[in-house]
C-alpha cells in the first residue's frame, strides 16, 4: 500500500469529519502531507476542503483567513 492509499483510506474512513493534518502526516508521510492531499485531489478526483478562521481587518475593512491548526475533511466522493 502506498503512502497516497494510506492517505486516501484516511479519508474515506472519516467522511465528512475533520481530520488534523498531524494524522495526515502519520499515515501519509511527515513531510509530504500537502502532497499527498494534493495527489488525491489531482489524481483520485477526490474534493478535500481545508479549515480557515476568517477574520475582519478593522484598518483595512476586509477580511483574511487564518488557519490557526490545518484540519482536512472530504466532502464529496
Amino acid at each position: 500500500m502506498t503512502l497516497l492509499d494510506r492517505a486516501e483510506a484516511l479519508f474515506r474512513a472519516h467522511p465528512n469529519a475533520w481530520i488534523d493534518a498531524h494524522a495526515i502526516a502519520d499515515v501519509g508521510g511527515c513531510f509530504a502531507s500537502r502532497t499527498r492531499i494534493s495527489e488525491l485531489r489531482t489524481k483520485r478526483h477526490m474534493v478535500i476542503e481545508n479549515r480557515l478562521r476568517r477574520v475582519a481587518v478593522r484598518d483595512e475593512g476586509g477580511v483574511i483567513a487564518i488557519s490557526e491548526r490545518p484540519m482536512f475533511t472530504m466532502s464529496e466522493y
